[in-house]
């Protein structure tokens, strides 16, 4: 079975192999900001241009709510409703999503942006800083919403690991048959969430452990957490190379 391409995010999934998403280089990130602030102000120019030129005489109200407004949250809202891109992020072909490879929610988005002023404090030095001692590139605000800004068919750091091929063994029993009912986007949690390195691996394994459990309905059976998530993985694919 080949590896199946997510077409959401950039990551790879399957049987055989797995990919670390590239973060986005600083720079990338820097001139997708200067598109989008130049985006933001030539709507605001034009809505000035027209209410100047029309002599419309606009209320402070309508100014803030048509004007002002949608320039507040433009970077959400795009970002919602594209999968994690502005019209900046488009164009230079980068997005936003979470560490484990699944697509950012509608609340990490706003804990990011929510979090932007603490991030251009000093002119953008504290978010540059962040950006600078992170491996990920991760400004306060990915670091808080758990999220990331990743180049999209970017694939220059591709690492195969040789201990997920063990499954393949002929002598190889899986132990979950519910397995079998585990989703690519589920196995590549799994896959990503046990080759986390930071600090909050534990929890992040204890956390998806539960979930696992829950959603397949399998009951506590002395395992660890890791080894729980590691068997499952390979009953996973071991079923799919069944499948073939």
């Amino acid at each position: 079975m080949h590896p199946v391409m997510a077409k959401d995010r950039n990551i790879l999934t399957g049987q055989y192999v797995r990919i670390e998403q590239t973060p986005a280089k600083s720079s990338l990130r820097f001139f997708a900001l200067i598109i989008d602030l130049m985006i933001m102000a030539a709507y605001v120019f034009l809505a000035s241009f027209i209410d100047e030129y029309l002599h419309l005489n606009l209320s402070t109200a309508f100014n803030i709510l048509f004007v002002i407004l949608p320039v507040l949250v433009y970077q959400p809202v795009c970002e919602a409703l594209s999968g994690g891109q502005t019209l900046g992020k488009y164009m230079l072909k980068t997005r936003v999503v979470r560490c484990d490879g699944s697509s950012a929610s509608v609340g990490d988005i706003l804990l990011r942006w929510l979090l932007l002023p603490i991030d251009i404090l000093l002119f953008g030095s504290v978010a540059a800083f962040s950006m600078l001692v992170t491996p990920r590139r991760q400004r306060i605000g990915d670091l808080a919403a758990g999220t990331m800004v990743v180049r999209l068919n970017s694939y220059d750091q591709m690492r195969i690991s040789l201990d997920e091929f063990r499954f393949v063994e002929d002598n190889y029993q899986p132990t979950y048959e519910q397995a079998r009912q585990l989703s690519e986007e589920q196995t590549a949690r799994i896959a990503h969430t046990l080759a986390d390195r930071s600090t909050s691996r534990r929890h992040r394994i204890e956390r998806l452990a539960i979930e696992m459990r829950g959603s397949l309905k399998l009951p506590a059976d002395g395992l660890s957490n890791e080894r729980f998530l590691s068997t499952l993985l390979s009953d996973c694919r071991y079923y799919g190379l069944q499948a073939v």
